[in-house]
């Protein structure tokens, strides 16, 4: 019982911290965590590299690897990433740089996302 409390607790202040990284790197890496409005007025996200965790834990060598893990699992699980993420669409570095695209496997597996959120 004291073991899933403490389980419990660090859950919580790992989506806390989770949550507040987010943040911050909306902050310091705009061109490729903060949405973006395209010419028709839609709000697009940048899709992440794959693979970019191991680019944050360079460039954010004081995070714990478990808050990056988290922070992008709900960066990239809001319904605003998963309606970017269109097959060919641009994916990103923390620099913004073409890195690749998204497959119409990906896309695929992310409008299923959206169907089932929306039901």
């Amino acid at each position: 019982m004291i073991e899933e409390q403490s389980q419990n607790l660090s859950n919580k202040v790992i989506n806390k911290q989770a949550w507040s990284l987010v943040a911050l790197l909306s902050i310091r890496f705009p061109q490729t965590f903060g949405p973006y409005c395209t010419t028709n007025g839609a709000v697009r996200v940048p899709m992440l590299k794959i693979g970019i965790h191991a680019d944050l834990h360079a460039a954010l060598p004081e995070i714990h690897p478990r808050i990056i893990q988290r922070a992008l699992l709900m960066h990239t699980t809001t319904e605003a990433y998963q309606a970017s993420c269109v097959e060919n669409a641009a994916r990103v570095d923390l620099e913004g740089a073409v890195t690749g695209y998204v497959t119409a496997d990906v896309a695929a597996q992310a409008a299923n996302a959206l169907n089932r959120r929306a039901q």
